[in-house]
């Protein structure tokens, strides 16, 4: 029989820290999460002889048992959202340990970063506002998990895909090098190692599409391109690029470009030269 865990908050609520505040190190048996509002800290990890940097709108996770000094700099204050916990176990059936962040504790991992920094602040300061309903804050201790799981996934997957830059890039470099192949989303997030729901979410995010639209309208774009240059027909080109049919090809087509494939062929198979030279055909 599983455990059922619990949360004991100890800490909830909104601190200002002044220029120069310095507290430890110290450690304890408590999970702890900070959020920063304005400025920015260090938190020096003993174990790890390592200083992270907290800036506004950045959430870090510190597990128990692990020594950290907290510092604010000289030049400016600190405001924070923080909170401390600790996990206990009853004897109920549970369905958490499939969480990231029970993972996590776990596994002994010492500190992490977190997305959702407004939705984890917001939680908190729920908790806090509402400490002496335990109900009511059992319930909001349960979305903080779910919260800091969620943010934690999408914290490592913007490591990992860093979308901005080389990985979507590759992303899509893949879509147009494959384009003839049978692409499948959840193949290609498995390929980069991405999740599947990320891949969607982020594709969208910077794209401003989908990424099941990109690969239908990449593949509209070299339909057009073979309908211009005349040697295939129609259903060689809905079955070459892919479609399951030539009528769900052409309905797609023509809801993209405005007309069918067949009366885009007309109106353009006469300036067709550069692609004819592209694709290896005879003007």
């Amino acid at each position: 029989m599983q455990k059922n865990r619990k949360l004991l908050v100890k800490i909830a609520g909104v601190r200002l820290l002044p220029e120069g505040f310095k507290f430890g190190p110290h450690k304890h048996k408590d999970v702890e999460v900070i959020v920063v509002e304005k400025g920015s800290c260090i938190i020096h990890i003993k174990e790890d002889d390592r200083y992270v940097d907290i800036h506004k709108s950045e959430v870090l996770v510190i597990y128990p048992h692990v020594t950290h000094t907290f510092y604010v700099t000289q030049d400016q204050s600190c405001r924070i959202s923080q909170i401390q916990f600790e996990m206990l176990e009853t004897d109920l059936d549970c369905c958490l340990d499939s969480l990231r962040f029970i993972k996590n504790l776990k596994a002994g991992i010492k500190y992490e970063y977190t997305a959702k920094p407004a939705e984890i602040a917001s939680c908190i300061g729920r908790i806090n506002r509402n400490i002496t309903d335990k109900e009511l804050v059992n319930l909001y201790c349960m979305e903080l998990l779910l919260l800091l799981s969620k943010g934690m996934e999408d914290h490592a997957n913007d490591m990992s895909l860093n979308l901005k830059n080389h990985k979507l890039n590759s992303v899509i470099e893949y879509i147009n090098n494959n384009i003839y192949e049978n692409l499948v989303i959840e193949d290609i997030g498995e390929k980069f190692h991405i999740s599947t729901r990320y891949l969607r979410k982020k594709f969208k995010e910077i794209t401003g599409d989908t990424i099941s639209s990109y690969i239908t309208k990449t593949r509209i774009k070299h339909a057009k391109e073979l309908l211009a240059i005349g040697n295939l027909s129609v259903t060689q080109v809905a079955f070459q690029m892919g479609f399951s049919s030539p009528q769900y090809f052409s309905r797609v087509f023509k809801n993209i470009t405005g007309v069918t494939p067949g009366q885009y062929r007309v109106q353009h198979y006469r300036d067709n030269e550069k692609l004819k030279q592209n694709y290896g055909g005879k003007p």
